[in-house]
């Protein structure tokens, strides 16, 4: 009797057995597949500055810098440092001229390896402009060299782009791994001549973990250094005539 009883009970409890495990695989596949989908949505996050005075926080204050104005100049005082300008022409309808830079962090949210490659930018509109220009101009001092990609916006359409390293320029692209947590950066600068303003589109693709990424990081707008009509530098508490130097 006791053996029967053993039998029957080893044989329900592998029917039980089989029953819990059949139901459960579905379940772990949707985890698992959750899992892989999250993973590769969201591997990292990138994050752009544009802010001068947080780009080049903790730095001697050598950044000089230009504005544009379709009209006229504001008139309240611009702040001391050259950095501030970037926020205070933003709240003035200003643009960047000459030179835009952008700051991107890239945050890992699992351990990955990544390779950066080159930024895919694009003209979106551009127009002719013919307004004033303002210029801070910083104390001199050793020039700043991050690591970072150049977009030359005048060359082509789309545009030229260089990856310069330690002043060693290449194509790209740019490789590390990041633990959960660990950041890395690095600069964009975008430069422009042309008497225009140009509105602009930013991709980062990226590889991580062998997973092809591509993230749109916005759109953006520089004026060429040549759209002045008139230019003026802030001296002693006034807007004076100012005239870029030229070299040659």
């Amino acid at each position: 009797m006791s053996v029967a009883l053993g039998f029957v009970l080893g044989l329900l409890s592998g029917v039980v057995l089989s029953f819990v495990l059949t139901f459960l695989e579905p379940v772990q596949r949707f985890l698992q597949q959750k899992g892989r989908a999250t993973f590769k949505e969201d591997p990292v996050d990138v994050h752009v500055q544009t802010d001068r005075a947080v780009i080049w926080s903790g730095l001697p204050p050598w950044i000089s810098g230009r504005y544009y104005f379709d009209n006229a100049l504001p008139t309240d005082n611009p702040p001391d440092a050259c950095v501030d300008w970037s926020a205070w022409s933003k709240q003035h309808d200003g643009r960047p001229c000459g030179e835009f830079e952008l700051l991107i962090t890239i945050q890992a949210k699992f351990d990955v390896a990544v390779v950066v490659d080159t930024p895919v930018v694009r003209i979106v509109n551009s127009r002719e402009l013919n307004g004033v220009t303002a210029t801070c101009l910083a104390a001199g001092g050793p020039s700043v060299t991050p690591r970072r990609f150049e977009v030359d916006l005048d060359a082509s359409d789309p545009p030229m782009i260089f990856f310069v390293d330690e002043g060693a320029e290449s194509s790209g692209p740019v490789g590390f791994s990041l633990t959960r947590g660990e950041v890395e950066r690095f600069h964009i600068w975008v430069r422009a001549e042309q008497a225009r303003e140009y509105q602009w589109s930013l991709d980062l693709p990226m590889i991580v973990n062998g997973r092809e990424v591509r993230m749109d990081l916005g759109t953006f707008v520089i004026v060429g250094s040549g759209a002045g009509s008139s230019e003026f530098l802030w001296q002693e508490g006034d807007w004076v005539p100012y005239e870029t130097p030229t070299h040659g």
